[in-house]
């Protein structure tokens, strides 16, 4: 009787510590699972996010002046994360995004000449800082320069501030009458109601040299841009774990109005 106790205190004891071995290893791959699982949601919050600066684009009203801002982004991406160590988390910043712009039909609408003098444009690693972003580099370095309003308001009253510069591209008789043109024409002191000195003066002088107002149609095109109304028309994803894993690839945008 007393080795028949024993026996079942000695199987009693055995089945606690089986189930108590269980539970303990029930626990640990729980607790695993669990981290696994925090790891993974917190990887995809991470690329979510990253893709976010970039993917919050692709509708199809996207106003010039956001382009801007994405193309910056890009530039951004391409040029001050190379300080960065190129594998951060989950984002590979080694992967390229590619930036995809028509603007034949805003070329055409605008008659377009000096600033977008071409139909279609690509930012990629290689040309970041040549091409496009060149373009809107030099343009806001101008309005920086000689203020964003002013060149504003000059490109509104081109056609005064030419009669005034070159009456003679604005000869509208045979009499060659160039000083009544320039007076039927406005100055830059009229037209922008202040004294003219400092880089205004410098811009002045540019007005005077260039006969076709260069650098007032430039200004002209590119408020058009940053007004004007874009269409996202393909948005592109690394496919795979050894390719980006889900990272942006490519955008493309295209005129609408």
């Amino acid at each position: 009787m007393e080795n028949a106790s024993k026996a079942l205190l000695l199987a009693g004891t055995v089945l606690i510590a089986i189930i108590t071995i269980s539970l303990f290893v029930l626990t640990i791959n729980n607790i695993s699972d669990y981290k696994s699982s925090s790891t993974e949601l917190a990887s995809a919050t991470e690329l979510a996010k990253f893709n976010e600066q970039f993917t919050q684009y692709v509708r199809d009203d996207v106003k010039g002046v956001e382009l801007i801002s994405l193309l910056n982004s890009v530039a951004d991406y391409y040029t001050k994360k190379q300080k960065v160590e190129r594998q951060v988390g989950e984002i590979n910043y080694d992967k390229d995004i590619t930036i995809y712009i028509d603007l034949t039909g805003f070329n055409e609408k605008h008659a377009a000449r000096y600033l977008f003098n071409t139909a279609k444009y690509e930012l990629k690693r290689e040309n970041v800082t040549t091409g496009i972003m060149n373009i809107i580099n030099t343009q806001r370095r101008n309005e920086e320069d000689y203020g964003r309003k002013e060149l504003s308001t000059l490109a509104s009253n081109e056609e005064s501030l030419k009669k005034y510069y070159t009456p003679e591209k604005c000869k509208t008789d045979t009499n060659n009458d160039i000083e009544r043109i320039k007076q039927e024409g406005k100055s830059m002191e009229t037209v922008l109601g202040k004294k003219i000195i400092g880089k205004l003066k410098e811009l002045e002088d540019i007005l005077i040299n260039d006969k076709d107002f260069k650098i007032i149609d430039t200004e002209s095109e590119f408020a058009n841009f940053k007004t004007s109304t874009f269409m996202c028309t393909s948005d592109q994803y690394y496919p795979n774990e050894e390719e980006g894993k889900g990272q942006v690839k490519s955008l493309s945008f295209e005129f609408v109005k």
